[in-house]
């Protein structure tokens, strides 16, 4: 248990009562956070599988890392006065947010990883013997207070301090121009630190870097210095700046401009391994419904499912959840992704038995005797006409399932048509060599088995057996084969 990466638990806990100790009330309350499981239920688990497992986890606690995010992006939010879903893509205040969001979770990882190095070296004595369940529960107590307790507030009125500052430097990006002035505003009081009294009144230019250093906030706790900008004034000669002595080395930066919401030096990053970033992103990465279309494509666009969606056309939510748990679990274990999703009404007569299609189409060329695959821009279209046909969600998936009846097709729910969708992004198209062998392998192919949708061409075939696979978790051989053939990915 000794010797893990970081801080252990007593350079950590002096650490940070060290640079939490300015904090105090702010008026911020931590939110009721029900929906991601009570807390204490939630650490008792975990002290339950530290001890079953005598040794540091090889993972982070999913469910704690979540709530400690959960928590801090509420404050987040409450700071920058807006939510996510809020802003339309590719705004300033939409990408501004999206950064945030990844510190977030990058800052609740390091602190997880930091509660359980700390629960594991709990489970030793000075004397490197095994503590009893008993004293090792009363260790653990006192470790996950701090971290759930004074810890986390003033993690909160951090997240609330810098994400106001960030919205802040936002608008004065957007203003520059007209505006090319800032000027320090302290709150000059009693409370007042030396570290914001000795910048009070100094104007310097946007673009000068006093502002990398010097942009609030300054300090932990409630640093209540504000900055304004101005269209004139008299700028401040570098030689009458009084550069405080006493201001923590981890906030000379501008934590806005670098669009995180805790310092780089904070104590949970001091040695910790590369991994706890990359499990920060895959827990942040789980699928997660959401509960409108627009949160569903900042989802699918936080996670990079597509570089453009919308889903503004469906009517209901449950669509574009299932679209994107499908296109996220694609991503995750093959790294594709597409250019676009888009909404759109449909343009054939009657009711179509289509549900998505793909546009656009990869192609097989010989070059030197090497097949190679080309074609890009690959977009997954979603029939409006058809989803909107329905009352309820509840509706489509019964459709769905009539058409399995009728052995139609094998797909039961949205999820498995999204999957024959994926199958055609997945298959080379329009190939001389694959039309030929189409008739052949059509005359003998089992399509009461697969559909008789399938039967209709076989791209369709293919993109069939695609959806099976995802459906069943297993092939025929004769269809794993035909499928290999023609595909960007091997199924074994």
């Amino acid at each position: 248990m000794r010797g893990l990466p970081g801080l252990t638990y007593p350079e950590l806990k002096q650490s940070l009562n060290d640079l939490y100790h300015h904090d105090c009330d702010h008026g911020h309350e931590l939110p009721d956070l029900a929906e991601s499981g009570d807390i204490e239920d939630l650490l008792t688990s975990m002290v339950m599988d530290v001890w079953k497992a005598k040794r540091m986890p090889s993972k982070l606690n999913k469910d704690v890392t979540t709530h400690f995010a959960s928590t801090l992006w509420k404050g987040v939010e409450e700071g920058y006065g807006a939510a996510l879903d809020s802003f339309d893509f590719d705004t300033p205040d939409y990408l501004m947010l999206r950064r945030l969001k990844d510190s977030v979770w990058h800052f609740s990882a390091a602190k997880n990883y930091a509660q359980l190095k700390a629960l594991s070296e709990a489970l030793v004595d000075d004397k490197m013997k095994l503590r009893s369940w008993r004293d090792f529960k009363e260790e653990a107590y006192k470790i996950n207070q701090d971290h759930v307790g004074r810890w986390l507030k003033a993690e909160y009125e951090m997240a609330v301090a810098s994400s106001q500052m960030a919205s802040t430097w936002t608008r004065f990006q957007e203003n520059a121009k007209e505006l090319p002035l800032l000027r320090f505003d302290a709150v000059n009081d009693n409370r007042t630190t030396e570290i914001c009294k000795s910048l009070d009144g100094v104007i310097r230019l946007i673009s000068d870097t006093f502002w990398s250093i010097y942009f609030p906030p300054n300090h932990w706790g409630p640093c209540r210095s504000d900055v304004q900008q101005l269209a004139n004034g008299q700028i401040t000669p570098a030689s009458e700046i009084i550069t405080p002595e006493k201001m923590p080395e981890m906030f000379k930066t501008n934590l806005a401009d670098k669009g995180i919401v805790f310092p780089d030096g904070h104590p949970y990053y001091i040695g910790n391994p590369a991994f706890v970033k990359e499990q920060a992103r895959a827990i942040q990465m789980e699928f997660k419904p959401v509960g409108t279309l627009k949160e569903a494509e900042v989802f699918a666009l936080e996670n990079g499912l597509a570089k453009k969606v919308s889903y503004k056309g469906l009517n209901h939510v449950g669509v574009a959840n299932d679209v994107n748990k499908v296109l996220l679990e694609l991503k995750n274990e093959s790294g594709i992704t597409y250019n676009e999703i888009n909404v759109k009404q449909a343009t054939r007569r009657g009711r179509p038995t289509f549900i998505m299609q793909n546009g656009a189409s990869l192609r097989q060329k010989t070059v030197n005797g090497v097949k190679t695959i080309t074609g890009e821009s690959y977009s997954l279209t979603i029939n409006k006409a058809h989803f909107n046909s329905f009352d309820s969600y509840e509706a489509i998936i019964a459709d769905i399932k009539r058409l399995r009846e009728a052995k139609w097709t094998t797909g039961e729910n949205i999820e498995h048509i999204t999957w024959h969708e994926v199958g055609h992004r997945l298959t080379v198209k329009n190939t001389f060599e694959k039309a030929s062998l189409a008739k052949l392998e059509r005359k003998v192919f089992d399509y009461d088995r697969l559909g008789k949708y399938a039967s209709t061409d076989f791209d369709e075939t293919l993109a069939e057996i695609y959806s099976y696979y995802r459906k069943t978790g297993s092939l025929p051989d004769e269809w794993r084969e035909l499928f290999n053939k023609w595909s960007l990915i091997q199924i074994k």
